[in-house]
């Protein structure tokens, strides 16, 4: 086992030689890449945002998103908009806890160079649960301290009145 960084390099480069070009298994491949997929390591996904825009002719736009009244009934839409964001934000929990755990079984399985998600998995459930729940702390502790650095200011500035007409409270 090396003991220093610099005497880790050549059996890294030997490792990965053997999981690239040796014993190629598409079985492999392709559940690594399912475990990467929930781990999140695909985070980015190598899509880079653009401003591109569908040029729009104001002669086809109607006046409105929608002609004429819809009928609906506000309380129906508030119900259906709240039910969504709590669906969303369960299944983001829900995404995050299986995250914890793949990290884990990703880990694993480069370093046996065997990926094996059902007994990685039963192996890795409390390691992966205390992640999730580190993760949901920090998560909860930087979404207060986001509101408390926000939200003290705004609630300042809301009961100063700066809100009501705010270009009387633009320095020159």
């Amino acid at each position: 086992m090396p003991i220093t960084a610099v005497d880790s390099i050549s059996p890294a480069i030997e490792h990965t030689k053997q999981q690239l070009f040796r014993r190629f298994s598409i079985a492999q491949w392709t559940k690594l890449a399912f475990v990467g997929l929930l781990a999140g390591e695909l985070g980015s996904g190598g899509f880079s945002r653009s401003n591109f825009q569908i040029p729009a002719h104001p002669a086809t736009i109607p006046h409105g998103p929608f002609p004429g009244p819809l009928g609906v009934d506000p309380a129906l839409i508030a119900a259906l908009v709240a039910t969504a964001i709590v669906a969303g934000f369960a299944v983001g929990v829900i995404l995050m806890y299986i995250s914890s755990v793949m990290r884990f079984i990703l880990f694993d399985s480069i370093v046996q160079r065997e990926c094996h998600i059902r007994q990685s998995w039963s192996r890795r459930l409390g390691a992966g649960w205390r992640y999730f729940v580190w993760k949901l702390l920090y998560l909860v502790l930087s979404l207060a301290g986001i509101a408390i650095v926000i939200g003290i200011p705004v609630a300042f500035a809301f009961a100063k009145g700066w809100l009501r007409a705010p270009k009387e409270h633009l320095p020159p």
